[in-house]
């Protein structure tokens, strides 16, 4: 399990809908890139397609993101901190 506390990567300021997310931990790239297609098939909005995320300070970092109909920034996330 990870707790992360970082500044939102567009450089404005943190907000309920910048800088705050849930993540989920993904067991390979596969599947954040099913988990993704599966959120976007349920009605999320694409945030973000699954891939190489170089902006993390880890390495091999690899996620997707959504906006679920709620307007929540949800990610998953393989590599990393992930398990």
């Amino acid at each position: 399990m990870a707790f992360l506390l970082l500044t939102p990567f567009d450089g404005n300021p943190a907000s309920a809908g910048n800088g705050a997310h849930v993540a989920f931990a993904a067991p390979s790239r596969e599947a954040v890139a099913n988990a993704h297609a599966v959120g976007l098939k349920a009605g999320a909005r694409d945030e973000g397609a699954p891939g190489v995320r170089a902006a993390y300070p880890m390495p091999d970092v690899f996620a997707a993101y959504l906006r679920d109909p709620w307007g929540n920034k949800l990610e998953v996330v393989h590599g990393g901190f992930s398990a």
